[in-house]
């Protein structure tokens, strides 16, 4: 699934705001494991599952993100305790 300049931009703002990471460089990657779990999950879009990350209060959406930049970038991850805190 193909990420459009704004939704790339939208997360990359996302994960920096609340959770300190910096994913700036880490498109090809984002696009090629988070594109895999969206669209079995159902999603169509990257926005779609942004607003719903956004929304779920509980923080459990999210972890998606966590999970998958864990992989991608443990280098960035690994000195973090990472629980999601959402800032609303």
């Amino acid at each position: 699934m193909e990420i459009s300049d704004r939704e790339f931009h939208r997360l990359v703002d996302y994960m920096h705001d609340n959770f300190g990471i910096n994913l700036s460089s880490k498109r090809v990657l984002i696009q090629g494991r988070l594109g895999n779990m969206l669209r079995e999950r159902g999603f169509t879009s990257y926005d779609q599952y942004l607003d719903a990350v956004m929304a779920d209060t509980s923080g459990a959406v999210v972890t998606t993100i966590l999970s998958n930049s864990q992989q991608t970038t443990p280098s960035l991850c690994a000195s973090r305790s990472i629980t999601p805190t959402l800032k609303r």
